[in-house]
């Protein structure tokens, strides 16, 4: 005991809870699209009961300096209630979750600042509540939305400066991209009329707008982000050693096959589909789920009620999506996902628009990958968890779960494990990128080229690669998060489903405390909640 008052277990949870569900009200009510969006991970995942739908983040100097105040007391308020230095019982690690969250948001909005130096921030909140508003909300709602939208634009224009010459582009680039998405809006809503207005008014400030020279961000800064907001827990020097043993792993694998290895599981992995390019997704999704079901993968609560729909990203999200992607709603009711496919990827005509990676990008994008996750996790009997992500964690598992599939021999092909080798080649280069132009070891012309040596077209490679410090550190979180869960996975005692269901039930926990839960018991499956809860 310390000199600090330790409440009783059972106090501690209810304050715990209680707490829990005023942090996320607040930012909910002042945060409501970033909240209720999977696009900002650093954000809870929750959506305000009232103004969800019908009202705009409100992001200024004064509401940030007194959210991060309530941040920093609340932050206070959980060490008062336990000790979480060495968090061992399920509420003292819903506790550290709690404060971790805490920690990051108020880091992200205090020191990061990305809603004052990245335009694309405000422009990605603009399309994604006009979607959620379009999608979800009731006419009211919509009206409602529509009417405030040019004050967000006009809020935004207003608080963003120190904007990065890099970071201005993006945010020309998805003007138009923006500007696009609202007048496909005008035949349902008419009032969008004032919103392209506001839009155009908000380019032209961003235009006549001084930018600077760097986006870099301190190397100290960027080791801290990299540490402890991705929870990698390493420094930069030991994440640069895995990423370099993961690139020679896996290239002395791919070495080993020729061109005609390749065009053989491409020959066995696709089947096109006459119907569309989507038909194809769609039957694969389906095909995995039933494999899951089959290898006890998926709880009895997930096998009825836990569809994907199949559609192209969206236009207005192309700036800053690099690759085809998966969402997954808090504003559905039940278990329900949507897997967007890159729109180049289905314009081609007959089965080109497949390649030879669709089955594994498709369960890394659903099942066992990052809708099985997202479900068990929006699932989870302790609440205080469900809204809360992790970049390591969440990639890590994806990744993790194309190799489940090749364990459980899910593809129909003897050559796809080289194909997951050259897919975790491709995302080891990935991070390595992030950390070497982030720490200024690489010019974008050079990272360019390392993804032309993977198999990318120049120019392709040179937007993406603009495109990784809009989130610095995320790139990491792929190599670094499979490797996690392949320790992991390397040491188990317990069955394949077992221990698939233990990860599954505990939601997105730092790594150290998930090895301490493998380690000492089985799943404990009172984790998991029914979908009436």
């Amino acid at each position: 005991m310390t000199d600090k008052q330790i409440l009783p277990e059972m106090n501690q949870e209810r304050s715990l809870s209680s707490l829990s569900k005023n942090i996320c009200h607040y930012l909910s009510g002042l945060f409501p699209v970033t909240c209720s969006s999977d696009e900002f991970w650093f954000f809870p995942q929750v959506i305000h009961e009232y103004t969800s739908l019908n009202a705009w983040d409100h992001f200024s100097n004064e509401t940030v300096s007194e959210c991060c105040k309530k941040l920093s007391s609340w932050h206070t308020d959980i060490q008062k209630m336990m000790n979480i230095n060495h968090p061992s019982t399920p509420t003292e690690i819903d506790a550290f979750l709690l404060s971790n969250m805490i920690q990051t948001l108020q880091e992200h909005l205090e020191h990061f600042r990305p809603w004052e130096r990245q335009p694309t921030f405000h422009l990605s909140i603009a399309c994604i509540g006009l979607a959620q508003a379009l999608t979800y909300g009731r006419k009211s709602d919509l009206t409602q939305r529509i009417s405030k939208l040019p004050d967000f634009l006009k809020r935004a224009s207003m608080v963003i400066h120190n904007v990065p010459e890099l970071f201005m582009a993006s945010g020309l680039k998805m003007v138009n991209d923006t500007r696009i998405f609202f007048q496909d809006c005008l035949h349902i809503v008419p009032d969008i009329k004032k919103s392209i207005n506001a839009l155009n008014d908000f380019h032209d400030t961003l235009i006549q707008m001084k930018t600077i020279n760097s986006f870099l961000l301190p190397v100290e800064d960027y080791a801290h982000l990299v540490k402890s907001h991705m929870q990698t827990q390493l420094d930069l020097k030991t994440i640069e050693e895995i990423l370099e043993q993961e690139i020679q792993f896996n290239k002395e694998k791919i070495q080993k096959f020729n061109t005609t290895d390749f065009l053989v599981a491409q020959k066995h992995l696709i089947k096109p589909e006459k119907n569309s390019p989507l038909q194809w997704f769609s039957n694969e999704v389906q095909r995995l789920k039933a494999h899951c079901i089959k290898h006890h993968l998926i709880t009895e609560q997930l096998k009825n009620d836990c569809s994907v729909q199949i559609e192209p990203v969206p236009d207005f999200l192309k700036t800053i999506r690099t690759a085809s992607s998966y969402s997954f709603s808090p504003f559905q009711k039940s278990c329900h996902g949507t897997f967007y496919v890159l729109s180049d990827e289905t314009q081609q005509k007959g089965s080109q628009y497949l390649s030879e990676e669709s089955p594994m990008l498709t369960a890394h994008e659903t099942y066992p990958g990052h809708h099985l996750l997202d479900a068990s996790r929006s699932m989870l009997n302790r609440k205080i968890r469900r809204p809360l992500e992790s970049p390591l964690f969440y990639e890590g598992w994806a990744c993790f779960g194309e190799i489940l599939m090749l364990e459980t021999q899910f593809y129909q092909s003897d050559h796809a494990s080289v194909l997951i080798n050259k897919r975790r080649l491709w995302r080891a280069i990935r991070g390595k990128i992030d950390l070497f132009v982030h720490s200024g070891k690489m010019s974008f012309d050079e990272a360019a080229d390392l993804l032309c040596d993977a198999g990318i077209d120049f120019n392709r490679a040179s937007q993406i690669v603009r495109q990784y410090p809009l989130h610095p550190g995320y790139q990491l979180s792929y190599s670094i998060g499979l490797q996690q869960f392949q320790r992991l996975y390397s040491q188990k005692k317990l069955s394949m489903d077992q221990w698939v269901q233990t990860v599954l039930s505990e939601g997105e926990i730092p790594f150290d405390l998930l090895e301490n839960i493998l380690m000492g018991h089985g799943s404990d499956r009172s984790n998991l909640s029914d979908l009436t809860d």
